[in-house]
């Protein structure tokens, strides 16, 4: 099936070529200028003869259809500048300018009414798209920021409707330029929907190379795939199967999937479980047409062959790091509070699992490490945990001191820093930066909150540097590093006799790649001022559930004469889009990473063909309209390049000389190769990194 979706997206785009040539093709017979040949697809020489599956002659023109079906041309009389010139009326430099740029401009004309066309016959079809429900939103992103939340559903981006999430990703990323986007959004709560606008400034993400605001699409809570050979396959999951809640339990704790978590938090509620048990229950709750049922999953640990060899320890991640802006939790949590207890309970991970262990009640006390009581409802902070309030261990202890202004505000090694500006420190394992006079830091040092701000002056650096430390939060249950009696609380002070400062350098030491599987591993842990030896054996704590969720996706079908209008408005859309996109290259806000060639277009239409042919029918109306603007632009060798020369001579009266366009052809032809280069090899690396 792969295969055979391959095969349609050559053909697909082999066809929007011919569609191309053909325009030149028609519009030179129609001025009446000779065509020597018509030729679609490459023909690579193979033992001295060309590769083709057939080459025919009629009249004066040689029909050529070549063995690979990417590529084509129209050769015409008296087209190239180097052709010896006979002065024949049929001969393309014979006839007039404005003869001459129909011939030019045919080809791009024909690939966007065909791109409209096209349109048309996908959206009569059906086009499965991305919902643009809001899946995720990366805590502290410009979403996040803006105060979008997952479950919102996206309406319009600065006042456009469009539908649909990649082409809302698509105007964030090129529409709002280097300055902010409006967002029109829809948010249910309860039975209730309520609309916001927000204004959000995307940033350019290094990674994806395009800017960004955090969000990612939704799932459903419909099981894609169950993997039969896997703990849900044994128990009986099905594909197409419903979940429409979680139990989860392990000894004495049990826990259930709050009812209004969107697919995306569900699937978190159980990865936090996950991470806290390698052995317990799985009970979930599925709907399907055959009626509802649960299925109960038992976790074990799997054979040392399978999964990752780990030890069974998590730090310590009960610091509220971020709020987001106008959430409630503003009005009883601050970034940087460390809750260190909930009704007498010692909390080692405060996330959405710990929570739902938290005993029934209208409130729960949280105490802080400065001794401050908060009192919230378990419920709202179930709520807000990992959506509108982020905990994490903000990696922010000082491990080390060094030349800067650090040690005359009073800060020690073991101190916690929190803020710096008002900005909260986290997952920053160097604080090196310039910070002006009056700056104000707010630290944690034994357990009392201290503020001071940098003296006034030039910029001096801080001079820090910050890490997690190697001190145990949670012992997962079961695990090797339960069973060989190592606490909460306890310091790893060496892994196989070398010293580690950091939680990050303690886990590079555990999981060496030279370690063999099975062989144990010496830890030297401080607990209450004495050091003591531990000898663990890392093994593979629990293998996958073996389940995927569907992507959250709808049907858009239309009837023949909204289609028209969908086409048209489609056309406009992306051909505005290709000259946005040359401008955000022009001036970064789009890296040439994200730029395709054939290899990659090929890849992509053979994973779209896979979605349903009238996606596949998209996608290749977007390569139409792609192709005929690109023709288009005024650069030599590209039919725009030749009109260009064109207007040239209508100017000067005269045509531009053989020497000047032979040398613009060079360098245009320099310049394609290497961008044929560049292109190639970002659709290699594509390729070959998913």
């Amino acid at each position: 099936m792969d295969f055979l979706n391959l095969v349609l997206a050559i053909l697909g785009i082999g066809f929007l070529i011919f569609v191309h040539e053909l325009g030149h093709f028609l519009a030179a017979k129609r001025v009446g200028v000779r065509v020597k040949t018509f030729a679609i697809g490459f023909q690579p020489r193979i033992f001295g003869k060309r590769a083709r599956f057939c080459a025919f002659t009629i009249g004066d023109t040689e029909y050529v259809i070549g063995m690979i079906p990417l590529g084509g041309y129209v050769l015409m009389a008296g087209e190239e500048t180097e052709d010896e010139h006979t002065g024949a009326s049929d001969e393309f430099s014979s006839k007039s300018t404005g003869d001459r740029a129909q011939v030019l401009v045919a080809g791009a004309v024909m690939n966007l009414i065909f791109g409209f066309l096209l349109f048309i016959a996908a959206y009569s079809i059906g086009i499965m798209f991305a919902s643009p429900t809001v899946g995720s939103v990366q805590p502290q992103s410009p979403a996040w920021q803006a105060g979008l939340r997952s479950g919102d559903r996206i309406l319009a981006v600065n006042g456009s409707e469009r539908g649909d999430f990649a082409n809302i990703a698509t105007s964030i990323a090129l529409e709002g330029g280097s300055g902010p986007v409006v967002l029109d959004v829809e948010r249910s709560n309860g039975g209730d929907s309520q609309k916001f606008s927000f204004e959000v400034t995307p940033r350019l993400d290094p990674v994806l190379g395009l800017r960004t605001i955090g969000i990612s699409p939704s799932a459903t809570l419909k099981l894609g795939d169950v993997e039969p050979d896997s703990p849900a396959g044994r128990a009986g999951l099905k594909k197409g199967e419903t979940i429409t809640r979680l139990h989860l339990s392990s000894g004495d704790f049990r826990a259930s999937s709050p009812l209004s978590y969107t697919p995306t938090r569900v699937l978190t509620f159980l990865h936090h479980f996950l991470n806290w048990h390698s052995e317990g229950q799985v009970t979930i709750d599925v709907n399907s047409q055959e009626g509802s049922r649960s299925v109960t999953i038992e976790l074990q640990a799997p054979e040392n062959s399978i999964g990752s060899p780990a030890v069974g320890i998590l730090p310590f991640e009960r610091t509220i790091v971020a709020i987001q802006p106008g959430s409630k939790a503003n009005e009883v949590l601050s970034p940087g509070d460390e809750l260190i207890s909930v009704n007498g309970h010692k909390i080692t991970r405060l996330d959405e699992w710990f929570l739902a262990t938290v005993p029934e009640g209208p409130l729960a006390t949280f105490t802080t490490r400065d001794g401050r009581e908060i009192v919230i409802a378990p419920g709202d902070f179930l709520d807000w945990i990992g959506e509108q309030v982020i905990v994490q261990n903000p990696g922010s202890t000082v491990q080390h001191i060094g030349n800067g202004c650090a040690g005359e505000l009073g800060i020690n090694v073991g101190d916690h820093l929190i803020q710096i500006s008002g900005q909260p420190v986290d997952s920053t394992s160097f604080i090196d930066l310039p910070l002006e006079g009056g700056t104000e830091i707010l630290w944690s040092s034994n357990d009392q909150l201290k503020k001071e701000v940098v003296p006034e002056g030039p910029a001096r650096r801080l001079g820090v540097q910050l890490g997690i430390p190697a001190t145990i939060g949670v012992i997962v249950d079961g695990s090797p590093a339960d069973s060989v009696g190592l606490q909460i609380g306890d310091v790893i002070v060496a892994v196989d006799g070398v010293q580690v400062s950091n939680w990050s350098a303690m886990r590079t030491r555990l999981h060496r790649s030279d370690r063999e599987l099975g062989s144990e591993v010496s830890l030297l842990i401080s607990r209450g001022g004495e050091e003591i030896a531990v000898a663990v054996t890392p093994r593979a704590l629990r293998g996958p559930l073996g389940i995927s969720l569907e992507s959250d996706r709808f049907l858009m079908r239309t009837s023949v004469g909204m289609a028209c209008s969908e086409g048209w408005q489609q056309s406009f859309t992306w051909a505005g889009r290709i000259f946005l996109t040359l401008r955000a290259l022009a001036v970064g806000e789009v890296h040439g990473k994200n730029l395709a060639g054939p290899i990659g277009i090929v890849d992509i239409g053979g994973k779209v063909s896979k979605q349903g042919f009238g996606n596949l029918l998209f996608l290749l109306a977007l390569i139409s309209i792609n192709l005929g603007i690109f023709n288009l632009l005024p650069f030599p060798i590209l039919d725009g390049g030749h009109l260009l020369f064109l207007l040239f001579e209508k100017v000067r009266g005269k045509p531009v000389s053989n020497q000047i366009q032979q040398w613009a052809h060079l360098v245009a032809f320099v310049m394609l190769i290497a961008l044929a280069l560049v292109v190639t090899y970002n659709d290699l690396v594509r390729i070959i990194v998913d």
